[in-house]
């Protein structure tokens, strides 16, 4: 099971998620509303694809920091 809360300044709430669920991936900033649909995007394709969701994760970070 995988939770993300693709929202602004959402690190805080995750922490407490991690303690029910095996994945949580929130922002620790800010995030523009395009970045943030088209993070979600890249990481579920890419986890539908096959890929962990580590593996999606990091690669979908290094997309927005090339971006």
């Amino acid at each position: 099971m995988l939770v993300l809360l693709n929202s602004c300044h959402s690190a805080a709430q995750s922490k407490r998620l991690v303690e029910t669920v095996p994945f949580a991936i929130a922002m620790a900033d800010e995030i523009d509303d395009t970045d943030a649909i088209n993070y979600a995007a890249r990481l579920y394709t890419s986890v539908a694809d096959g890929q962990s969701i580590h593996a999606a994760h990091m690669m979908c970070r290094a997309i927005m920091e090339m971006t």
